[in-house]
């Protein structure tokens, strides 16, 4: 679960705005660094923290989101072939 700590009324009406276009980033950056074999992201939960506040100052500008706050992070085994 990933929770966003912002800075003031502005700063939380514009992550409401925005948060379709959020979680599309961060699934998408997520994902592309699975995909490159990083399986590891979710025991690296600092990277993980600093590519999805990257991500937020994309999206949004700078002093918007204070930080990125990773609640909850599961490794799923893969399946066998």
């Amino acid at each position: 679960s990933i929770k966003l700590e912002v800075n003031g009324g502005a700063a939380e009406s514009k992550v409401k705005e925005m948060m379709p276009y959020l979680r599309d980033a961060y699934l998408t950056r997520i994902h592309a660094t699975l995909s490159r074999g990083d399986a590891a992201l979710s025991s690296d939960i600092p990277k993980l923290k600093r590519q999805l506040m990257a991500e937020s100052e994309k999206l949004l500008g700078p002093d918007v989101v204070k930080d990125v706050l990773v609640g909850q992070a599961i490794e799923k085994e893969a399946l066998p072939e």
